[in-house]
């Protein structure tokens, strides 16, 4: 599976160690014991998830510095979106979503803003989440990888494409860092895992980006809910904190009456 693929917010972080002289056979066990260490909605044979996104708008344009007065009429207009998440067995995310009335030319831009900016967000979160939750975060057995030891640590290196790849892995097995540098953007994360009867779910990150030119820096907190649905571990909540370009945002989003499917 890859772990490059990233849209703002999202992103990805790691170690260097000494190295450990491991056998190819050594690499592939080791591989193999770690992937059974996570919840897997591919093995798990889920064919695809659909909910309703529902944004806390109050939240969200109480950030902007916004008078009480016209955050609550905002409110109103915004709660008249409805937005369709679909997710599928890859863990692609796509939007849809209903429109509302514009007042004028300025209003109309600006609902075009919010429509481009919640798609952009869901995307982005869901590229993360399905690197840690359809399939294991580690290379699959085709890619050439190098083991090494520090301690307690065991890190990969690979190449993925034409990024450079690595992941730190604890005694319990559990990602605590993942580091992902190209030619454009050198990305990190911080993965945060609840232990489940079916391994690691993926329950929060913390994660960096940083663009060759340097200005479009961002950094993110993000915590996720989960919750069962249909047979599957899927999220319920996700809070988003965090700066783009050294400007704060903070965007809470719920995602209710979720349907799943097996395939």
């Amino acid at each position: 599976m890859s772990l490059i693929r990233w849209e703002r917010p999202g992103a990805w972080v790691l170690c260097a160690g000494v190295a450990l002289a491991a056998q190819p056979m050594d690499q592939a066990a080791f591989l193999k014991q770690a992937g059974k260490a996570y919840y897997s909605l591919s093995r798990e044979r889920m064919d695809r998830f659909q909910c309703s996104l529902v944004p806390n708008w109050k939240l969200l344009l109480q950030e902007q510095k916004l008078a009480p007065e016209v955050v609550e009429r905002a409110v109103e207009i915004l709660k008249g979106i409805q937005f369709t998440l679909t997710v599928d067995r890859q863990g692609v995310a796509t939007i849809t979503h209903t429109t509302v009335a514009a007042e004028n030319d300025q209003v109309a831009a600006g609902l075009k803003q919010i429509y481009d900016g919640m798609e952009q967000m869901t995307v982005g979160f869901f590229q993360t989440w399905s690197a840690f939750m359809i399939s294991p975060p580690l290379p699959d057995g085709s890619t050439p990888v190098h083991l090494e030891k520090l301690g307690v640590w065991r890190i990969l290196s690979y190449n993925d494409g034409a990024a450079k790849v690595e992941t730190t892995l604890g005694k319990d097995l559990s990602v605590s860092a993942t580091k992902v540098v190209t030619k454009d953007f050198q990305s990190t994360i911080n993965p945060a895992f609840a232990k489940t009867a079916k391994g690691y779910v993926l329950v929060g990150y913390q994660a960096t980006y940083r663009g060759a030119a340097g200005g479009d820096a961002t950094d993110l907190n993000v915590s996720i809910e989960n919750q069962e649905t249909d047979g599957f571990t899927l999220p319920k909540k996700m809070d988003l904190r965090g700066s783009y370009g050294g400007s704060p945002f903070h965007v809470e989003v719920a995602f209710l009456g979720g349907k799943a499917a097996k395939y």
